[in-house]
């Protein structure tokens, strides 16, 4: 994950006035993200049994659709779109997680929101973080 994290602190704390850089868009992106990746996993992954389509097929049209399904629902976030790929890279033991990766997931993008309200709004001269939720 630190690849999507290194991509959300850049957005957060260099361009915190930057409309994909909200909080709404942050959490929002990475929860539409995370299900399409589970679900993408879920049906290219032999061990589970279902293995409709290849998973090179896969590791294509996951960002393709995660991209999507978070500019249809108005959360577009780019490093979002970054942890499907992370996540359907993780070895099957992380993946097999399902939902619980979400945990992780959040907990990171929670710490890197919360220190961004903190350092942007803490210091005069950095723009006021968040524009808007």
């Amino acid at each position: 994950m630190l690849g999507s994290y290194g991509a959300l602190a850049t957005l957060l704390f260099a361009a915190p006035q930057a409309p994909l850089a909200q909080p709404r868009m942050v959490l929002g992106g990475h929860a539409v993200a995370i299900l399409v990746a589970i679900l993408m996993d879920r049906v290219s992954e032999p061990a589970y049994g279902m293995a409709f389509i290849p998973k090179e097929l896969a590791w294509g049209l996951a960002p393709a659709l995660a991209i999507t399904s978070m500019q249809m629902l108005g959360l577009t976030h780019p490093p979002a779109g970054a942890i499907v790929l992370v996540y359907l890279m993780e070895p099957l033991e992380i993946r097999q997680m399902g939902l619980f990766f979400y945990i992780p997931a959040y907990i990171g993008c929670f710490i890197l929101v919360l220190c961004a309200i903190i350092i942007n709004n803490a210091f005069s001269f950095r723009p006021a973080y968040p524009r808007f939720w």
